[in-house]
């Protein structure tokens, strides 16, 4: 019988690995970083570990569903971020569990890394740090993906708040290739008003609303 969904709900206490899956394309990580991040060690250990268990998805990964807590684990070593694995075959990447921070480095690592993600869906609310709205870093440096294959991004629980709009403003002007945006509101002309009025990449994306 071969592999094809790994699920991981926990705290990163011991070491994992995963090899010769061929089969394995579905994926669920949920790291539990409200637990691991008690101590500077136990952040580099928890850092390191996913990374080990992400070396052995890499190559076949085609569906991850990411919580929250996992995307910031991996921000515990700033240094291994340029040892982060390629996914050539991740298509789509699904964040749950709390609303997720658009500037977390973790977030943008893995985006970096996928260059063939054709959707991104958030399914709890977006917000964005302080210091990356000081500081206007979001979606910097801009992924590949963002320029050449993805074509969907979805956002649950859609606020109309300086910050959120920002974000969206901003991965519409960065994200050339985008298609379609999806948002869930019940504000649907007034926030594409707002959206329109400064930003031209809602010339070649098409915004829909749900509730």
């Amino acid at each position: 019988m071969r592999l094809k969904l790994f699920s991981y709900e926990g705290e990163l206490k011991n070491d994992y690995c995963i090899d010769d899956a061929p089969s394995l394309a579905n994926a669920v990580l949920n790291f539990g970083g409200r637990v691991v991040i008690r101590e500077d060690v136990r952040h580099l250990e928890a850092a390191y570990r996913a990374q080990k268990l992400l070396r052995g998805l890499a190559n076949t990964l085609k569906d991850l569903w990411v919580s929250h807590d996992t995307l910031h684990v991996l921000t515990y070593a700033e240094e291994l971020a340029a040892h982060l694995p390629l996914f050539h075959n991740l298509n789509n990447i699904e964040v749950f569990d709390e609303p997720m921070d658009s500037a977390c480095r973790g977030l943008l690592n893995i985006l970096q890394n996928s260059p063939h993600l054709e959707s991104l869906h958030f399914l709890e609310r977006i917000c964005l740090s302080k210091h990356a709205e000081e500081h206007d870093r979001i979606f910097d440096p801009v992924p590949a993906c963002f320029l050449t294959h993805l074509k969907t991004v979805k956002i649950c629980f859609f606020d109309e708040s300086e910050e959120v709009l920002h974000v969206v403003k901003s991965l519409l002007e960065t994200a050339t290739g985008l298609e379609k945006l999806w948002l869930q509101s019940s504000g649907g002309k007034r926030i594409y008003d707002l959206l329109s009025a400064h930003s031209e990449g809602l010339m070649n994306c098409k915004i829909a609303f749900y509730c």
